[in-house]
């Protein structure tokens, strides 16, 4: 009976730990903005640098702003890593574009949020599972970040004539995926969609009719 017990205890554990993994899976499409937290859960030193690690994952930079701990120097544009420093006596506005105070000392890097990033689902991004993690490139703090995100395959059950790349609208985001699709560029689109002027074929003709709709030209999409 206590074996029994035992196991089910054990399975009970195993399922909890699955559905937090699947709880912390973003579902995106083209076009999400999806924003990543990093902190630092044990602060060590006085400086830190730390690297995003992209893993192949769909995504351009947005944005970046400090956080609550420290004095983050945000990244303008993102070459994979930004600074962290804790500074007493002037403090780095969060976007990083001006510091305020004069003559500081710098002290010992503190817990808690350094920041975060933002990017965008590029618009040609493939079904499947992504992950975003942030690390320490120099330093001896441990950092905490990771965004787990997934890009579900496109459906094309409820057909929207245009709407190629499954986000809602139809518009020059999807004139571009159906000339990137003809020109045999890698690319993910809703092909119940695509040939909007029914003759068969996806090509530039039908990227022409959904620009002309677009457009609130009298176009009518098959």
């Amino acid at each position: 009976m206590k074996k029994i017990v035992a196991l089910l205890l054990g399975l009970l554990l195993i399922l909890a730990a699955c559905t937090a993994v699947a709880d912390s899976v973003v579902t995106a499409k083209p076009g999400d903005e999806l924003t990543l937290e990093v902190s630092i859960e044990a602060a060590s030193g006085k400086y830190a640098k730390i690297g995003i690690q992209i893993n192949g994952a769909p995504i351009t930079f947005v944005r970046a702003v400090g956080g609550s701990a420290n004095d983050t120097v945000p990244p303008r544009d993102f070459d994979d890593s930004f600074a962290v420093v804790n500074l007493e006596g002037v403090s780095i506005s969060s976007d990083g574009s001006s510091i305020s105070g004069s003559g500081y000392t710098v002290a010992d890097l503190t817990e808690g949020v350094i920041g975060s990033l933002t990017f965008r689902v590029n618009d040609d991004a493939a079904p499947g599972v992504y992950v975003v993690e942030s690390v320490v490139k120099s330093g001896s703090s441990m950092v905490k970040g990771t965004l787990t995100f997934q890009i579900e395959e496109k459906q094309s059950q409820d057909r929207v004539p245009g709407d190629v790349n499954g986000d809602g609208n139809v518009n020059s985001r999807d004139a571009l995926a159906i000339l990137k699709y003809a020109s045999g560029q890698e690319v993910s689109i809703i092909l119940d969609n695509a040939d909007v002027n029914a003759d068969g074929n996806i090509n530039s003709r039908d990227a022409l009719a959904i620009l002309k709709y677009a457009s609130g030209q009298d176009v009518t999409l098959k």
